[in-house]
């Protein structure tokens, strides 16, 4: 119950802060972070520590390349992090696969929504064409995208939905 209570008040936090700021709190996600590590080595031992890394580790892993072409932000890493930490590896991995679901809808919806779901298709085609181009030495890169023109949404709250549905099925089943 103890780490529920701390993933609880992580994503408190975390969406409060990125609602009001655009940003993710460092200081509370390493917190937490570190107290998901240390409580699972306290309750399960080694094997709970080893879970807690793995947890943290593998969004580090797994995400940096949505990073790189700044699809995604390194506090909504960070927080993926966290949540491994506290919840061991194969939660995380379902928080991440159901919050980047979440996301997609939200995001498709955004776009539609306001009439600009070609001009958004089009750029995320650019941005991967960058990268693939920067990938080649000699290459001429197209010209970036305009990302003060980008759409973009608060991952937070879709993380947040996923660890309470993760959290959900985890109960259920």
């Amino acid at each position: 119950m103890i780490i529920y209570s701390q993933v609880f008040l992580l994503l408190a936090a975390s969406v409060v802060s990125d609602l009001r700021s655009s940003k993710i709190k460092n200081t509370g996600v390493f917190f937490f972070l570190i107290s998901g590590i240390l409580s699972n080595y306290c309750l399960q031992g080694l094997e709970g520590l080893k879970l807690s890394l793995a947890g943290a580790a593998i969004p580090v892993l797994l995400l940096v390349l949505f990073f790189y072409l700044r699809l995604l932000g390194a506090g909504d890493i960070k927080l993926y992090s966290a949540i491994g930490a506290l919840l061991g590896w194969k939660a995380g991995l379902y928080v991440l696969a159901y919050s980047m679901l979440a996301a997609g809808v939200v995001s498709f919806a955004k776009l539609y929504g306001t009439g600009e779901a070609r001009r958004g298709f089009t750029e995320l085609f650019h941005e991967i064409i960058l990268f693939f181009n920067s990938a080649i030495p000699g290459n001429q890169l197209p010209p970036p995208v305009n990302i003060n023109n980008r759409h973009v949404i608060k991952l937070s709250p879709a993380i947040a939905f996923g660890t309470g549905l993760q959290l959900l099925t985890g109960l259920l089943l």
